[in-house]
């Protein structure tokens, strides 16, 4: 299920998390070749209305992983090891670019909050800290 940060972000938005984790899947083997993607059972599985599902899956058939056949649905499309390999050298270089112009533009606000989220994660993966254990 998914919770709604920053509505007015284009990466935190609804519609773009839910094509980011359907379009993992899809790569994944999750959901495999000749599937049919239905709208209200993602909704469901996903927690979300049926709007940025409808949203996701359009974005998946420009991106040429599903295929909308009228009468039939949303069909998950063939995708060959050569096209995850290339959509995952793509990816790199994007987010690459991405994080390379972010910390160029970084402002000291954004930095101090940076700084304190990598000593909250370094805290509680480095220094000891352990999940609870469940008494049975």
């Amino acid at each position: 299920m998914f919770e709604y940060e920053d509505a007015g972000s284009p990466a935190g938005s609804l519609r773009n998390r839910v094509f980011t984790k359907l379009q993992n899947d899809i790569l994944n083997g999750i959901y495999t070749q000749g599937e049919s993607l239905i709208e209200t059972k993602l909704s469901e599985e996903l927690g979300v209305s049926r709007t940025p599902v409808r949203e996701a899956l359009r974005q998946l058939e420009l991106e040429g992983l599903v295929q909308s056949i009228p009468n039939k649905g949303v069909i998950v499309q063939e995708i060959t090891k050569k096209d995850i390999q290339d959509i995952y050298t793509i990816r790199m270089h994007i987010e690459g670019l991405a994080a390379r112009w972010a910390a160029e533009n970084i402002t000291p606000e954004e930095l101090g909050e940076l700084k304190e989220a990598v000593e909250l994660e370094e805290f509680y993966t480095g220094k000891g800290w352990r999940q609870p254990s469940c008494a049975v």
